[in-house]
C-alpha cells in the first residue's frame, strides 16, 4: 500500500475519533457535529481515492493516474516536453501538499523528498513527486532525444 494512502488514512480516521469524543463529551455542539461528521466522512471516502498517483513513461507521452485505479489520468504528450530532470523538493517549498500551481509552475506534491520536473516547450514546469524520478527524467530525454535524430 502507498504511504501516503495510508497516512491519509490513518488522519482521516483520528479526525473522525476526535469529533465523536467531542461530540459524546459535549465539547461540541449538536449542530456542529451534525455538519463536521458528515464533511469528514466525505473526506474519508475522498481522500484515499486520491492519495495516491502513478506516473507511466511511454513513447507518447507522460501519463499521470490518481488513486489507486489510476483515474482521471492526465496525459502530456512527448512532443510538448522540453526536457525532464530529478529534484528534490518538500511540500514546505510549494506551499503544501496536494495540487499546487501558478502560471508556468505546477507542482502535484504528495510526500516530501524526490521529485520529476517536466520543463515544458512553452516555457513552464511540472514538479511531481515520484519514486525513482531520475530513472524517470532520463527516459523521458532518451525518447525526446530519439525522436529529434533523423
Amino acid at each position: 500500500m502507498n504511504r501516503s494512502l495510508v497516512a491519509v488514512s490513518v488522519t482521516g480516521v483520528t479526525a473522525l475519533a476526535v469529533v465523536v469524543v467531542l461530540g459524546l463529551v459535549g465539547a461540541l455542539p449538536g449542530a456542529a457535529a451534525g455538519i463536521a461528521l458528515p464533511a469528514l466522512l466525505i473526506a474519508l471516502a475522498v481522500a484515499p481515492a486520491t492519495a495516491s498517483l502513478s506516473v507511466r513513461v511511454s513513447e507518447d507521452g507522460l501519463a499521470i493516474g490518481f488513486g489507486p485505479l489510476g483515474w482521471p489520468v492526465r496525459r502530456i504528450r512527448l512532443s510538448q516536453i522540453l526536457s525532464a530532470y530529478p529534484e528534490t523538493r518538500f511540500p514546505s517549498q510549494v506551499g503544501g501538499w496536494g495540487f499546487r500551481g501558478m502560471p508556468g509552475s505546477a507542482t502535484i506534491m504528495s510526500r516530501g523528498g524526490e521529485c520529476l520536473i517536466i520543463r515544458y516547450r512553452s516555457g513552464g514546469r511540472l514538479a511531481i513527486s515520484i519514486d525513482d524520478a531520475a530513472r524517470g527524467a532520463s527516459l523521458i530525454n532518451a525518447l525526446i532525444a530519439e525522436r529529434v535524430q533523423p
